[in-house]
């Protein structure tokens, strides 16, 4: 298990990649869901617009996933946004 995640363990996911990261502890993960939503305001990166994140508290994991431009555009054309 790992302790923390850092923003470092963001920057490595490839566009379109997804994480499953396994913590001690629930707050570690919800701590990770929110790092993830700010990682890419602070450090942007030109081929992932952001991540989305998810917690499972009975596991205790944080699944991250690499939003790259394009899989964000398609989701809004799909939408008619």
């Amino acid at each position: 298990m790992e302790r923390k995640v850092g923003y470092m363990d963001y920057m490595r996911l490839k566009p379109g990649e997804t994480r499953v990261f396994y913590l001690d502890t629930v707050k570690a993960c919800y701590n990770g869901r929110v790092l993830a939503y700010t990682t890419p305001k602070k450090h942007p990166r030109k081929d992932v617009k952001r991540y989305k994140a998810t917690v499972d508290e009975d596991e205790r994991t944080l699944t991250v996933h690499a939003v790259s431009f394009a899989e964000d555009d398609k989701h809004y054309d799909e939408f008619g946004i």
